[in-house]
Parts: structure tokens; C-alpha cells; sequence
């Protein structure tokens, strides 16, 4: 017997093996490498993704942190939010949740569990994230010696000389706090 997935078909069984066989995930550590090609990957905070895998775990993340819900949480390593106690308008056996803006049903399934302020929030973040990605990609060579160019689950950083201090603008899907009613 599996897991019950929301969003994606089918169960999981030992160690999540079908939800990560339909978003297959590569990553690497953080650590700036000596060399300076990602290799058309993407990173997110300790993270670096293919950029399908990125917008789904950047994705979880944005909810987590607009939704702030005891119910639901981004996992830290994989592209999903799973359920911790559901008290969700969600079936009682939900145990995971796809975060895929790109997907309807998934968009429809994740924001019932939240006010559609933090819905609209949610989204955004997760376009925003993917427009990181593709700035990470565009970039391409990375230069030594600097701080990677990182999503840092709310704003795009650029690589970044060590002893450089840089500033982005608070983003407008986080400016202002939603309250929740959980």
C-alpha cells in the first residue's frame, strides 16, 4: 500500500519511488564549484535543480512561506508539499500535495487550502521564481570567486563578488502580510 497523491496519479510507495519517477530530480551542493558551469541547472536556496524540478520545489517553498500553514509544508529536498495533519478542505487521505502553477487541477487543489489573497501570492512567487530561473540559465558562465546566483525562495540574486553587499527591492507578493485563517 502507497501513499495517496493529490495532484499526480497513482500511490507512492517505499521512499516517495513515483512521485520522484514523474518529476525526476537532479541536484548538486551549494557550494560554489571551482569550475563555472551549473550545467543548465538552477539554484534554489541549498539547491541546485533542473528547472523542472526548481519551479515544483520553488513552488513548495513559496507556499510554505505565504501560506504559513501548520497543516501543509514544503518538503526540504523534493518538489512537493506534503500534509502533516490535514485540516484542509482536502480528502482525509491526502498525504501530498503538487505544487504546479502550470497545472489547473493542481493550482485548484492547493489553493483550497488557503484565502485566495495568499492564492494569488502563492502564484506569483512561483512565476517569479521561474523567471529567476531562466535569469540563471541566461547567464550562463559563472564567475569564480563569487556568490552564486541563487532564488532564495523570495527574490533573484545574481552572482555577486565576495565582500559585496547587494540589495533587492521586497517583493510585492510578500510586501504586505496576509493573515491566515488558520
Amino acid at each position: 500500500m502507497g501513499i495517496p497523491v493529490s495532484g499526480a496519479s497513482g500511490y507512492l510507495s517505499a521512499g516517495l519511488a513515483i512521485l520522484l519517477s514523474l518529476f525526476p530530480i537532479s541536484t548538486t551542493s551549494a557550494t560554489t564549484p571551482t569550475t563555472t558551469r551549473d550545467g543548465g541547472m538552477c539554484r534554489s536556496k541549498s539547491l541546485l535543480l533542473e528547472p523542472r524540478a526548481f519551479e515544483l520545489h520553488s513552488c513548495a517553498w513559496c507556499y510554505q512561506y505565504a501560506a504559513r500553514s501548520d497543516s501543509i509544508r514544503a518538503h526540504p529536498t523534493q518538489p512537493y508539499l506534503y500534509v502533516i495533519n490535514n485540516r484542509t478542505s482536502l480528502p482525509s487521505d491526502t498525504a501530498v500535495l503538487v505544487p504546479d502553477v502550470t497545472n489547473a487541477s493542481d493550482v485548484k487543489r492547493v489553493c483550497s487550502t488557503v484565502p485566495s489573497a495568499i492564492c494569488e501570492r502563492w502564484q506569483e512567487c512561483c512565476h517569479a521564481a521561474r523567471r529567476c530561473c531562466q535569469r540563471q540559465l541566461q547567464a550562463g558562465h559563472r564567475v569564480n570567486g563569487t556568490c552564486a546566483r541563487t532564488w532564495d525562495g523570495w527574490s533573484c540574486w545574481d552572482d555577486t563578488p565576495a565582500g559585496t553587499v547587494e540589495y533587492v527591492t521586497c517583493p510585492t507578493f510578500f510586501r504586505y502580510p496576509v493573515l491566515s485563517s488558520e
